[in-house]
């Protein structure tokens, strides 16, 4: 019997990692088809204006692949991940049995690539217009299925525990966040002590959650040889939210809610 999950620590630190929600057959699949998906947007053969590919430039103009946005229109493959049952009942336990999908994203970070950071920020300072995205703090929840193994070396996820309690939106970085290092330098100009921050470590099919207020970035990929892979949902409370996709309705997949089966 599966057992329930305990959110004490989302709750006072921003965010919690929950271990081996996705399987291994699963994540070999999801792998198979993000290597697919990034083959298509070099070779400018995905054209749907729903999606966003997220592109960042080096010093000397040489373009860098970073992501791309809502492939869940495109891809059978990302649609099951978005209503994954395990998620699901992680989403429902935060959240409620009703809720949306806001936003979907595929981030690769190469091995060696300088230019794979992420700016520390919040992600309630994304969610406007304010009046579609309501009550933020207890309505909304970002998360992020490790495709990779993830930590310092190859750009796993740094977190500000603690940081989401006062729900207010702190500065923003000047520049897209896709330009950014995850340094101490962006934390002192958002007020924060830098002593605080925090290092995940991820496992492949593990996921880690958190709050719209929650302050967290990421490095550089810096190893030699290793890809750090990830897959990331941000998603909402339906009655609290006027966009996007419906994920999960009465607890179940939305797609299953719909056919009634």
């Amino acid at each position: 019997m599966e057992r329930a999950v305990d959110f004490a620590e989302l709750e006072r630190d921003g965010y919690q990692i929950v271990r081996s929600v996705v399987s291994p057959p699963e994540i070999a699949d999801i792998l198979r088809e993000t290597d697919r998906l990034k083959f298509l947007v070099l070779a400018s053969a995905l054209d749907d204006r729903r999606l966003r590919m997220l592109w960042s430039k080096s010093d000397a103009g040489e373009a860098t692949l970073r992501g791309l946005q809502n492939a869940h229109h495109v891809s059978p493959a990302i649609e099951e991940l978005r209503l994954h049952r395990g998620i699901g009942r992680i989403l429902c336990g935060v959240l409620g049995s009703d809720i949306k999908t806001v936003l979907t994203s595929i981030f690769w970070k190469s091995p060696g690539e300088g230019e794979t950071g992420i700016a520390y920020h919040q992600d309630a300072a994304f969610r406007q217009p304010a009046l579609n995205f309501r009550n933020l703090a207890h309505s909304f929840l970002q998360l992020t299925v490790a495709l990779d193994p993830q930590d310092n070396e190859n750009g796993g996820l740094r977190f500000v525990p603690g940081s989401h309690r006062q729900a207010r939106i702190l500065p923003r970085p000047p520049q897209s966040v896709l330009t950014g290092q995850a340094t101490e330098r962006e934390l002192s100009a958002m007020g924060i002590a830098s002593g605080s921050v925090h290092t995940v470590r991820l496992e492949p099919g593990d996921i880690v959650i958190w709050n719209a207020f929650t302050v967290h970035g990421s490095p550089p990929n810096r190893s030699k040889d290793r890809d750090r892979r990830s897959f990331t949902m941000a998603s909402m409370r339906s009655r609290d939210c006027d966009t996007g996709t419906d994920a999960y309705i009465a607890g179940e997949p939305a797609i299953q809610a719909h056919d009634g089966t």
